[in-house]
């Protein structure tokens, strides 16, 4: 039972594969070569499918690396800002100023916000537990300045502030330490998104290769095998052609079940040779018969010249009488043709008038239509005239946002500059051990000091550029009012040209009608010369007739002589054409 089961899935396996053959085999050659093609571009299509999801992922993994570098940005920040509380709550101890007071709660502010940033972004849970630590930290120094250090410092107990600076100094360590761990976890997070990247790119490559490998392997053979397939068959179809040529009408050839075009031309060739063999045996009957009939024809064209003698006698006589009536004919078409011929003048002349009124008219409409398209252009100058007008606005507006910005990189730069000197000032106090941070604090003023420079020239050639964008502004203005009083004036232009093409086409539609008049003039003056060319002819043609018959007569005797020669001629070529056929072979 098993076997059975067996032998009839390979049987159903193998009757498929029959249709699948008979299917491709009646398929048309360029269907052929297009299902190849287009499966070659089908792989092609999905492993660009592949390489796009691939490169799909990579994005989504360089935005996380986007976001874990603004975090890691943001982290740095909240650091930055710690350092400069405690450089705040440092100034204020010292001094008292208020200036300071101010100052550190403006940092405040600005820890709140790049905390409340951090914590929306932030995904993990351990980060967000550091923040969370981070932020509690940040409060208790906050608290410790307002509550107590300030309160201190307004009541005179300096002993007091110090101890609560010294309790601040290590709530900062702690807090910065957090700071640093949290900065850790996401440099390392930022690494690992970097890697993963990498490695998405690399499979990207790596699948389109194999791919396009895997396509060429599939394609290639394919097509050799289509191409093989077809020259094979087609010097089957040579060979039996030469053998049909060779006069071997008798070879067979094997019928082929394949509908394509090779197929339709081997079918086509076995259809000719069976055609071209009834031909030869048609051929073959006609030129036996041939040879039969041309004795008959002999004795009947000896009788025929006999009667023709008779003929030629009679119709001399005819000739004479039809003569005298084609002379008087002749002179009524000459008079006629006077006629015809200044009817046909005075037709000729009104076309004249009216080909050149015509000429008129196109040149008239051709510079209407050339007015229009100016206008069109006008209009296209126009509206490209005010784009530019807007966008160079557009620019002035975005030169005066350049100004903006380059007035907070100044009081950045000053403010940087007053952080330097505040921290000169702590590295003084703390001696040998605040040599190293002096000397950074030295940097740092040098470098704000020069960013300052720097924003001096930019805001000096930004000035430059909203100067000159205002000059180019007012020339693009009075352009524009320029361009629209030129498009005003083409307009006016193209309206007169317009009226002058109306009263053209008006002149030249009254010619028309003169013209059609002179042209049934003439038309009827053809008939009437037609009608006395028919006399004149039919006079000179019975008198013509009457000698060709007479002519004729006599012809048909030389004529009947030269059939008797052809008819002799015939059956020596039906002779040569039975040997030709018999070349072929039935």
């Amino acid at each position: 039972m098993k076997n059975k089961k067996v032998h009839t899935k390979e049987k159903k396996q193998k009757n498929w594969r029959k249709k699948v053959v008979f299917a491709w085999g009646n398929l048309r050659i360029h269907k052929k070569y297009l299902s190849v093609f287009f499966l070659t571009i089908a792989l092609m299509l999905t492993s660009s499918i592949i390489v796009y999801v691939q490169l799909k992922g990579g994005q989504q993994d360089i935005h996380r690396v986007n976001e874990l570098q603004e975090q890691t940005d943001q982290i740095s920040q909240l650091a930055i800002i710690i350092q400069a509380k405690d450089v705040q709550s440092a100034d204020y101890l010292i001094t008292g100023n208020d200036k300071y007071f101010t100052n550190f709660e403006a940092y405040q502010k600005e820890f709140e916000q790049v905390a409340q940033q951090l914590n929306k972004t932030m995904d993990d849970k351990s980060q967000k537990a550091i923040l969370n630590d981070i932020v509690d930290k940040n409060e208790s120094i906050d608290k410790a300045f307002m509550e107590r250090m300030v309160t201190s410092v307004e009541e005179g107990r300096e002993q007091f502030a110090n101890t609560i600076r010294h309790y601040s100094g290590g709530l900062r360590e702690d807090t910065l330490t957090l700071v640093n761990n949290l900065l850790d976890q996401t440099q390392q997070q930022q690494a690992r998104a970097i890697a993963e990247t990498e490695n998405s790119s690399n499979r990207s490559v790596y699948i389109l290769a194999f791919s396009n490998l895997l396509s060429l392997a599939i394609g290639i053979p394919l097509m050799i095998m289509i191409s093989r397939g077809i020259t094979s068959r087609l010097q089957s179809i040579v060979h039996t052609t030469k053998d049909i040529a060779n006069g071997n009408l008798h070879i067979q050839q094997e019928e082929t079940k394949s509908k394509d075009e090779i197929g339709q031309l081997a079918q086509a060739v076995h259809r000719m040779r069976d055609r071209i063999r009834t031909i030869i045996q048609s051929v073959q009957s006609v030129s036996s018969s041939v040879s039969a009939q041309s004795e008959q024809l002999t004795k009947s064209a000896s009788e025929v010249k006999e009667s023709n003698h008779q003929i030629a006698t009679t119709m001399e006589e005819l000739a004479s009488g039809t003569e005298m009536q084609a002379t008087g004919a002749s002179e009524l078409s000459d008079n006629m043709n006077h006629f015809v011929d200044n009817v046909h003048i005075s037709e000729q002349r009104g076309s004249e008038v009216m080909t050149d009124a015509s000429e008129v008219r196109k040149w008239t409409t051709e510079s209407s239509t050339l007015m229009q398209q100016s206008v069109q252009q006008m209009n296209q100058i126009d509206t490209i005239v005010e784009e530019a007008v807007t966008q160079v606005k557009g620019l002035d507006n975005q030169s005066s946002q350049i100004s903006k910005l380059v007035k907070v990189i100044r009081d950045i730069a000053e403010q940087t500059n007053l952080l330097s000197l505040n921290a000169a000032i702590e590295a003084a106090r703390a001696g040998d051990h605040g040599r190293g941070f002096a000397v950074v604090a030295d940097e740092v003023r040098k470098l704000s000091e020069q960013v300052a420079q720097s924003v001096g020239e930019i805001t000096t050639i930004v000035q430059r550029i909203q100067s000159e964008t205002s000059d180019v502004v007012s020339s693009l203005n009075r352009g524009y009012d320029e361009v629209k009083t030129g498009k005003q004036q083409i307009e006016d232009t193209g309206a007169n040209f317009q009226q002058m093409n109306n009263a053209i086409t008006g002149m030249i539609e009254k010619m028309q009608a003169i013209s059609m008049k002179l042209k049934e003039n003439t038309e009827t003056s053809k008939d009437m010369e037609q009608l006395v060319k028919e006399i004149a002819s039919v006079s000179q043609e019975s008198a013509a007739g009457v000698e060709q018959v007479a002519a004729s007569t006599e012809e048909t005797t030389g004529t009947m002589e030269q059939v008797s020669h052809n008819i002799e001629e015939l059956a020596e070529l039906a002779k040569d054409l039975h040997k030709q056929v018999n070349v072929f072979k039935l």
